[in-house]
């Protein structure tokens, strides 16, 4: 009896044995494939964080590209505007000074008197009520009143593509700052993956 014993007791022990060996094959196999899949995830997460900056970089580049495009398309629009004002003012300044010989040399008295029938606007035609010299004062105030209103224009004008230009300035430097701190809470994260922490946000 105490052989069968020692028997019964010998082959439960072996049995024992048996399954312990099974269950820690169980738990390593189980443990590999645990890191195998942690692996491939971190191995996705990496690809998946530089795809994301890609798209970010280029969004920012467009957004970048957009805004000086238009700040500096506002530029040349004002530049182009005060140009054509100063040349339209240029023309009209000769064009006085050419009536005002073609006047100077009728009065002198070449002679001639009504044969030049040049081209001109025939201010002193209509005069109204008034003569020579308050006609003349009068005439002069309304062209002085024209060429201060045609500058104020320019000037609002210009002011307002300035305000465009500084606008779209600010809309650079908020994308990239929003780019910065998008950069810089992608390290943050990918700090936190590479040490094994959950992100924060």
């Amino acid at each position: 009896m105490m052989t069968m014993l020692a028997i019964l007791f010998c082959t439960d022990a072996a049995m024992a044995q048996g399954k312990g060996k099974g269950k820690n094959e169980q738990i390593e196999n189980a443990a590999n494939k645990g890191a195998e899949k942690a692996n491939e995830m971190k191995g996705k997460g990496k690809a998946k964080a530089e795809e994301m900056k890609a798209k970010r970089k280029q969004k920012v580049d467009e957004m970048t590209g957009n805004g000086k495009g238009k700040a500096d398309e506002m530029k040349g629009k004002g530049k182009a505007k005060a140009e054509e004002a100063k040349s339209a003012g240029q023309e009209k300044g000769a064009e006085m000074a050419e009536e005002g010989k073609a006047k100077g040399e009728k009065a002198k008295g070449n002679g001639k008197g009504k044969e030049n029938k040049g081209k001109g606007n025939a201010y002193g035609k209509n005069k109204g009520d008034l003569k020579g010299k308050e006609f003349g004062q009068e005439r002069a105030k309304q062209a002085k009143m024209n060429k201060e209103k045609k500058e104020k224009e320019l000037d609002d004008e210009i002011s307002e593509s300035e305000g465009k230009v500084k606008e779209a300035k600010e809309k650079i430097k908020e994308s990239k700052d929003k780019l910065e701190k998008e950069k810089k809470e992608s390290k943050r994260y990918r700090v936190q993956r590479e040490n094994g922490e959950d992100r924060k946000s």
